[in-house]
């Protein structure tokens, strides 16, 4: 059993504002780990880009047909 497993009987004792707090704390510690593991990115990238695309989410078009290739030999 994982470590979250053994949490989801804990959690559903939670109530809404505890449960609440608790995703504020787990999405604050993977921005903060996304930021570390990826030093390039501008102090803040990840907190003010989260979400952006919620009113308009990107959608992939049709790709269209495979183009049928010669097999290399």
């Amino acid at each position: 059993m994982s470590v979250a497993e053994d949490m989801f009987p804990l959690l559903t004792k939670l109530d809404k504002r505890e449960k609440l707090r608790l995703m504020q704390f787990l999405v604050s510690d993977l921005v903060s780990s996304e930021t570390e593991a990826h030093p390039d990115w501008p102090p803040g990238y990840f907190r003010q880009t989260f979400g952006a695309f919620r009113d308009d989410p990107l959608e992939r078009p049709e790709q269209g047909e495979f183009e049928i290739r010669e097999e290399i030999a």
